[in-house]
């Protein structure tokens, strides 16, 4: 079993994952200002956020999760004590170049992915 699927490709190599879930609310939400009582209507429940973290990859790895990522929208299974699929898409990135002693280099690698 892979912990991730990005559309139907295995992400083996994952340094960490963590997974996030809020509720969506109405613009209609809000506190009384008389009261303070809150008034909610919530519109959806369980929005997935997932942070993916890849460490020490190379060129080539960084280049290929760059492409997974970059669709408007992309189909991912993820594992969080059950099996969770959902549509995606690529919120924010980041990556960081880091020089070893011995002259070779690698990337760090975050993606946060966000429920449709």
């Amino acid at each position: 079993m892979s912990l991730i699927t990005v559309n139907n490709t295995q992400l083996n190599n994952i340094t960490s994952f963590s997974c996030s879930w809020n509720d969506l609310d109405s613009e209609n939400t809000g506190r009384s200002e008389g009261t303070g009582v809150l008034t909610r209507e919530r519109i959806r429940a369980n929005v997935h956020q997932i942070d993916i973290n890849f460490d020490m990859i190379t060129d080539n790895e960084l280049a290929m999760l760059q492409s997974l990522f970059s669709p408007e929208s992309v189909s991912v299974s993820f594992w969080i004590g059950k099996d969770v699929t959902a549509t995606m898409y690529a919120a924010g990135g980041s990556c960081d170049w880091i020089s070893q002693p011995d002259g070779t280099c690698y990337w760090n690698f975050k993606i946060t992915l966000t429920e449709f």
